[in-house]
């Protein structure tokens, strides 16, 4: 079927908790038609033969947790990928909430389930699916991660989707996605290589993760007074290390900084609490 499917959270949450296994899927015709129903099959074939490719090397392994953790990262760094590749550069279902919810708990559902379940069969935070934080949906955070830093305009595969692979679920999630500047796609290129510039080790930063978080809150009091949208990667990337350097310097001093700015205020309000307040006069007779 051509038609956008797209699924409201009332539904969803009744098919997770099993009391509406089948919960009604609604269509539109928002945007040009597109075969949904078939590009999330094939979606959820190719999540699921890297899903059990980690499987097998986690149940083979049985290592340490750094180990499994990982594992974990990879999948989700490929898993971005496939993702992204899967659909639409444009499109208008792509800013509807209902078909990303649709997209995880309907075709996805066994992906999510294998990929947050607990290993006692603990049940899936509902956030994994896009309800009561769309942000944390499985398919749509892929998705964003992908959007944010492939190179259109490289000439390799291997090249295009080179930055995807850097860094942790975490680093994005706090440093990307919750930040202002992570709707500038050359300010969001620029930040990752800084601060993964190994491609050899995608995942290990070049700062210590105290350092990350201060240049992080450095970027965001900056995005007001800077057009990040208008700078180029390499202007972003100098503007990037300049606050890095910065960050660098002082870190304990800048993360506990606005801490103590807030004591006074808070010793004052405590004050404030603590007194009695007037009782009301009487009424007179």
């Amino acid at each position: 079927m051509n038609a956008l499917s797209h699924l409201d959270p009332n539904a969803a949450r009744a098919g997770l908790e099993g009391t509406d296994p089948l919960p009604a899927v609604g269509w539109n015709d928002r945007g040009p038609l597109y075969p949904w129903t078939q590009v999330a099959d094939r979606l959820a074939a190719e999540l699921d033969r890297l899903l059990t490719e980690v499987e097998r090397e986690l149940d083979d392994r049985r290592g340490p947790g750094r180990v499994r953790h990982a594992s974990w990262q990879r999948f989700e760094a490929e898993a971005a990928i496939v993702v992204h590749r899967a659909l639409p550069r444009s499109h208008e279902a792509l800013a509807d909430e209902a078909f990303w919810l649709w997209l995880a708990c309907t075709p996805l559902r066994s992906i999510v389930e294998r990929r947050y379940g607990g290993e006692e069969g603990a049940p899936v935070a509902e956030a994994n699916f896009g309800l009561g934080n769309f942000g944390e949906n499985f398919a749509y955070r892929l998705r964003l991660r992908a959007d944010c830093v492939v190179d259109e305009a490289a000439t390799s595969e291997e090249a295009r989707c080179a930055l995807v692979r850097r860094g942790q679920s975490d680093f994005w999630r706090s440093h990307v996605f919750r930040q202002r500047y992570g709707g500038a796609r050359a300010f969001v290129r620029a930040f990752v290589r800084s601060i993964h510039p190994d491609a050899a080790n995608p995942r290990e930063p070049a700062l210590p993760i105290e350092v990350v978080r201060v240049l992080a809150k450095r970027l965001r009091r900056l995005f007001p007074n800077l057009l990040v949208d208008l700078l180029s990667e390499a202007d972003a990337f100098v503007q990037i290390e300049q606050e890095a350097v910065k960050a660098r310097a002082r870190p304990d001093v800048e993360r506990t900084a606005p801490a103590q700015a807030e004591e006074p205020q808070r010793v004052e309000r405590g004050k404030r609490a603590a007194t009695p307040s007037p009782r009301p006069p009487r009424a007179s007779r």
